[in-house]
């Protein structure tokens, strides 16, 4: 959530604060559709490049707290992975920009 100090910043092109951006680049989703995906959990670190696979962090969720813990870990990203999936457009790719997030 956008506090009123960021929602300043924003209207007056101010840069955001790095501090607040927790991660390099994250994704949350299936690895093995691909060999990009597959070559993008390789770079996971753990540290500051994490790459989930849904059943390692989410397994026991429901639909609605999957979105909630995906929205915060890509809030907390500079940069998020969106590699493509089965469709031309990427649903993630506006779950990220929408996070503040670049793609």
């Amino acid at each position: 959530n956008l506090t009123e100090t960021d929602l300043q910043n924003i209207a007056d092109c101010k840069e955001e604060d790095p501090s607040r951006r927790s991660y390099l680049v994250t994704f949350a989703g299936n690895v093995n559709r691909s060999q990009s995906r597959r070559d993008l959990h390789s770079l996971h670190n753990g540290n500051d490049i994490i790459v989930a696979r849904p059943y390692q962090t989410v397994a026991a969720m429901n639909e609605s707290v999957k979105q909630s813990a995906f929205r915060k870990m890509a809030s907390m990203s500079l940069f998020g992975a969106a590699p493509r999936g089965d469709n031309l457009f990427s649903y993630r790719f506006s779950e990220l920009m929408s996070c503040g997030t670049i793609p």
